[in-house]
């Protein structure tokens, strides 16, 4: 009859126990997660991506900070060899020096990816 008394309590921590584990991997994976798919976009983009001009078409302040940067999303109009030009956006955190540098209208250079036209990165 003891055992009876000591399974529901048993489960009762283990239940707690894997809520926690799955909580903390839940916050772990929304806070590191957008980081870790930014690398892997980037650094496919670098290898199988093709070096070309873009435009900036629009700056804006997302209103999120990284190291103290404020992280920007640039609306971008990718101009490929032989067809239309692309639309696309790059997310990522400028410091304001590098902000002072660019503008609305200006050609910037990318890595573009024509099977992923979203993982477009901008070179330095």
């Amino acid at each position: 009859m003891q055992t009876t008394h000591v399974e529901p309590t048993i489960r009762k921590r283990n239940t707690m126990i894997f809520f926690i584990i799955g909580i903390t991997a839940l916050v772990i994976g929304i806070s590191f997660g957008p980081f870790a798919w930014n690398a892997y976009t980037s650094s496919r983009t670098h290898r199988s991506g093709v070096e070309t001009t873009a435009t900036i078409i629009k700056i804006e302040d997302t209103g999120s900070r990284h190291n103290d940067n404020p992280v920007v999303r640039l609306t971008l109009q990718v101009k490929q060899l032989n067809t239309t030009p692309l639309e696309t956006s790059v997310t990522l955190p400028m410091s304001v020096v590098q902000l002072i540098k660019i503008h609305e209208g200006m050609d910037v250079p990318v890595m573009f990816d024509k099977d992923h036209p979203d993982w477009t990165t901008l070179l330095p």
